[in-house]
């Protein structure tokens, strides 16, 4: 029970941090390049302090540092244009803070911090923003280089789309539907593979129920195969025979080879020798025991479960004159018919001179 819950666990964990990680990558923003039969995009990380990029597409003109790391007071000369000024800063030297504080000095709407080393994962810029009123965003060293490249040519727009936020409402809606889904399709996997494991077995009625207390174990399959098997043929059928097969319910065919049980109840070979084999070692039909040849007359499908038998007569001896002082009228009525029950009445009243007696 501790390894299945362990496992469980250990599932709902993995959703979990997949749950995170997915929210966590749609948390970054863009900055976008457009040029003549150019576009490129650059993946960014909002600052933790200055104004929050609200208005999608902000577009602007891109500007290279002078000092390139922002650690002393900007000399980057300003070209008079109606779009916004975007400033890029090389990552070092001083604090985030500063560097974003001194582009605000310059006039720049926006500071772009690129890395200055290789690093997988973007970073979220911290510092002290009481006096910083313009925004700022942080890429990796490779999209700064890049940038670098096209920074000054008015032919080349930057345009920077936020990042999107999701509310806690919506997060906790998104994981449970998600959540839900998963369950749906692992529980239409399971059932579905007990639908198809299902079909392939014999019926359920067919099953030995938990209280069985019958052989569990088939009789072996040359046990089986020893059994005598019949051509079958209606017209040699007698009594009545059913000419369906009780395990498949599928009618016999003329010329049809059938399996023979020693109580002469005869199958389709495959139904019988699986039923035989896997299930239970008795005729279905009149549950006689396949493995111990039948005596008895053959039997059909109306013969009932348990043969009714006779208990022994009494001798007809000098000593047992009549047959009336011992056999109960009713218990033996029903077995013999009225002609023989009268004969035997009437040779035990010819030796005692008892009026007959009439039963018809």
């Amino acid at each position: 029970m501790s390894t299945t819950n362990c496992l469980i666990g250990r599932r709902f964990a993995s959703l979990v941090s997949v749950f995170i990680c997915f929210f966590v990558g749609i948390a970054n923003g863009n900055v976008v390049l457009i040029g003549r039969n150019l576009t490129l995009s650059f993946d960014d990380t909002e600052a933790a302090f200055g104004l929050e990029i609200e208005e999608p597409g902000t577009r602007g003109l891109l500007y290279l540092a002078e000092p390139f790391d922002a650690c002393a007071p900007l000399t980057t000369q300003l070209v008079n244009s109606s779009r916004s000024k975007f400033v890029l800063i090389r990552r070092g030297g001083c604090t985030f803070d500063e560097k974003v504080r001194r582009a605000q000095d310059a006039g720049f709407d926006l500071a772009i911090v690129y890395d200055d080393a290789y690093h997988k994962h973007l970073i979220t810029m911290a510092g002290d923003s009481d006096d910083i009123n313009i925004s700022a965003i942080f890429i990796s060293l490779e999209s700064g280089e890049t940038l670098a490249k096209y920074a000054g040519n008015t032919d080349i727009d930057i345009i920077i789309t936020p990042a999107y936020r999701i509310s806690a409402w919506s997060a906790t809606t998104i994981f449970f539907l998600s959540l839900l889904a998963v369950c749906s399709l692992a529980g239409t996997c399971c059932f579905m593979r007990r639908q198809r494991h299902e079909r392939l077995e014999l019926p359920r009625f067919f099953r030995p129920s938990a209280g069985d207390t019958a052989q569990q174990d088939g009789m072996s399959s040359h046990l089986v195969k020893a059994m005598p098997c019949v051509v079958y043929d209606p017209t040699m059928e007698q009594n009545g025979t059913n000419a369906t097969c009780v395990i498949c319910l599928e009618d016999y065919v003329t010329g049809e080879r059938l399996r023979l049980l020693p109580c002469k109840h005869k199958f389709h070979i495959p139904c019988i020798d699986s039923w035989l084999m896997k299930w239970r070692t008795f005729c279905p039909v009149c549950k006689h025991d396949a493995r111990i040849s039948s005596q008895d007359p053959p039997a059909t499908e109306s013969t009932p479960l348990l043969p009714l038998r006779l208990p022994p007569f009494p001798a007809l001896t000098s000593a047992n004159p009549s047959l009336a002082h011992f056999l109960p009228f009713s218990n033996y009525f029903s077995f013999i018919n009225r002609s023989t029950f009268s004969r035997i009445l009437q040779r035990g009243s010819s030796s005692n001179s008892t009026p007959p007696l009439s039963v018809g």
